[in-house]
């Protein structure tokens, strides 16, 4: 199984006027950086989380059907495309009655319907594809106390924004370590 973002977010649940009071920043010379570190930090919040923040379209990508698909990031709000490679190599799309989608759970479920076979798929790595958006929505309905974490991530990377802190080494940076960990790739 692999699970990638299609779409990134179109804005932040946080402003750069926000993050520059947060900051205590009065002056327009690190909009950039503090913009870049408003996304780095949703992304360490939406990794400690487990969850999309904002609206954003992920796929997941399986080499067969399986019985049920787990939508994973949280709410589900649309099932944008289900698709599959058949066995002569076409990309085919998977009629809506075959389906049902459970969007209410977290994490979201889609289940072959009660009746209905799979297509069959080819036998290629990823043959079946769902492609969803997750997400709370805009920054109005994300909660505070997650926008105040981002803030608290915002104003760590500000401060520690040097490959050494304190003596401590590139490799031992805590706060380079959590803002990485969730791009490892695990397995290889």
């Amino acid at each position: 199984m692999s699970l990638r973002i299609v779409t990134q977010p179109a804005s932040e649940p946080v402003t750069l006027e926000e993050a520059k009071a947060h900051l205590n920043v009065t002056h327009a010379d690190e909009d950039s950086l503090i913009t870049t570190l408003i996304e780095a930090a949703r992304g360490r919040v939406e990794a400690l989380l487990q969850r999309a923040i904002m609206s954003q379209t992920w796929e997941i990508a399986v080499d067969c059907f399986p019985s049920w698909f787990s939508l994973p990031l949280g709410k589900v709000t649309a099932l944008d495309s289900f698709t599959y490679v058949d066995a002569a190599g076409a990309t085919q799309t998977v009629a809506s009655s075959v389906y049902e989608s459970d969007f209410d759970d977290q994490p979201a479920r889609v289940r072959l319907a009660d009746g209905q076979n799979w297509p069959d798929e080819g036998d290629v790595i990823n043959a079946v594809r769902l492609r969803y958006t997750v997400g709370e929505g805009d920054a109005a309905d994300v909660p505070a106390a997650i926008k105040q974490g981002i803030l608290l991530v915002v104003g760590s990377l500000y401060r520690d924004r040097e490959s050494q802190v304190a003596n401590i080494t590139l490799n031992e940076n805590p706060t380079l370590k959590a803002l990485l960990f969730p791009h490892i790739v695990h397995g290889t």
